[in-house]
């Protein structure tokens, strides 16, 4: 552990910090700033070997390291959802950047975990790919320095006489006449279990899903990415889960979380967080029967260049969140209706696989979150493997998870891991 204890210096003194909020009380969220960390950031090691509620690597190996069998709360450093405490100006802050290693009968698991004020998951992919390459003492270059430390406070340029149009609407919260922020009507009841569950798809299922969606391509579009068709996929299979609960002409929304860095000129190695939504809505009758094609396509259209509204977007909701005070009713998921919505966050282009940290141990076998508390909607990309192959994470109504694992359509191509 000396290697990664000498590497988390290095990264502590050139990307150091810790998250507090300043200025908040009623009517005022406060600002949160990342304020320098007196101390090197704790690194946890536990011993979990002779633990028989541990799983071995053998087992996890077995299972395709699914989801349930690595719990947050026994191989991370901190939960998901801290409490709003640890990052107030009255109390300690929470550090920028956290990690645990476990020992495993067989194996190792490291837990990286980012502060998610501070950065998306493409910026933490950036501090792992820095940790590493500090673990075979390589040097930072000017460019990974100065790109890690931007003010963030005019990185996003914001708008000169911006009012505000629609194009926020998405972001704001919901009134009360719209749905409620648990995701239910009034009329609706609260789902019995939600849960989350891990499928995988293999490099032949992946190659096969583009295929079908470029051979169903409306007239006018030439191409989509592995990831649109398998967004695409996923969304179709989990609304078919839901049809027998659902009016056919309810709306579902797919909200894309996106890496916006290059829409609006932000370095790719830019460590902290420049991400964005993109919404589209179908009634669930016309989503169920459009060919895979067009519905990749519409996703692909709020990325290209000449059909995005991502640039303009996104400064317009910089601008709003500097005008604002409290900015706790500006959200991406404000407008979601969690019971017929789905939300996706796609890791798959961060490069974990190539990442050794210089133990010894070659490259890691899986890349994966951690379970953490159930998000009825959420989907999650793992990170893609050499081979190209990705692990999905899904979090649905038990009913509706369990109509998806039956699915003839789905389990074509998704193997489901537990």
């Amino acid at each position: 552990m000396s290697m990664l204890c000498d590497a988390r210096w290095c990264c502590s003194v050139h990307h150091p910090g810790q998250v507090v909020v300043e200025g908040d009380g009623p009517g005022n969220s406060g600002v949160f700033k990342v304020k320098e960390l007196q101390e090197i950031p704790y690194l946890a090691v536990k011993d979990l070997r002779m633990d028989t509620s541990a799983p071995t690597m053998m087992e996890l190996r077995e299972a395709n390291f699914p989801m349930r069998m690595l719990n947050e709360s026994v191989i991370a450093p901190r939960s998901t959802f801290p409490v709003a405490d640890a990052v107030s100006g009255r109390g300690h802050g929470s550090p920028v950047f956290l990690l645990q290693a476990n020992f495993i009968v067989g194996g190792l698991v490291l837990t990286f975990l980012g502060q998610h004020q501070t950065m998306d998951i493409m910026g933490q992919g950036q501090i792992m790919h820095l940790l590493s390459k500090a673990c075979h003492d390589g040097s930072f270059t000017e460019d990974e320095l100065s790109s890690g430390n931007l003010q963030r406070q005019n990185l996003i340029p914001v708008l000169d006489n911006y009012e505000r149009g629609p194009e926020l609407a998405r972001h704001l919260a919901a009134t009360a006449t719209g749905p409620s922020r648990n995701g239910l009507d009034k009329d609706e009841k609260e789902p019995t279990q939600i849960l989350w569950a891990s499928f995988t798809f293999h490099p032949t299922s992946l190659a096969a899903l583009k295929s079908i969606a470029i051979k169903t391509l409306p007239r006018g579009s030439s191409y989509v990415s592995t990831d649109d068709a398998l967004s695409a996929f996923i969304w179709q299979s989990i609304m078919r889960a839901r049809a027998d609960r659902l009016p056919a002409n309810r709306d579902t929304t797919f909200a894309r979380a996106i890496d916006v860095r290059s829409y609006v000129d932000v370095p790719a190695t830019y460590t902290g967080i420049v991400q964005n939504m993109t919404y589209a809505t179908y009634t669930l009758q016309e989503l169920v029967a459009l060919p895979l094609g067009e519905i990749a396509s519409r996703l692909r259209g709020a990325l290209e260049p000449n059909t995005t509204i991502l640039p303009f977007h996104t400064r317009a909701l910089a601008t709003y969140l500097h005008s604002q005070a409290d900015k706790s009713h500006v959200s991406p998921a404000s407008s979601l209706d969690f019971s017929v919505d789905v939300i996706v966050s796609s890791w798959a282009k961060t490069n974990s696989y190539d990442l050794d940290f210089n133990l010894g141990l070659g490259k890691p076998e899986a890349v994966r979150r951690p379970w953490f508390t159930p998000l009825q909607s959420f989907v999650y990309f793992m990170p893609r493997k050499g081979d190209g192959e990705i692990s999905v994470a899904v979090c649905l109504e038990k009913e509706d998870m369990e109509n998806l694992k039956a699915d003839k359509q789905f389990t074509t191509y998704a193997r489901y891991d537990g």
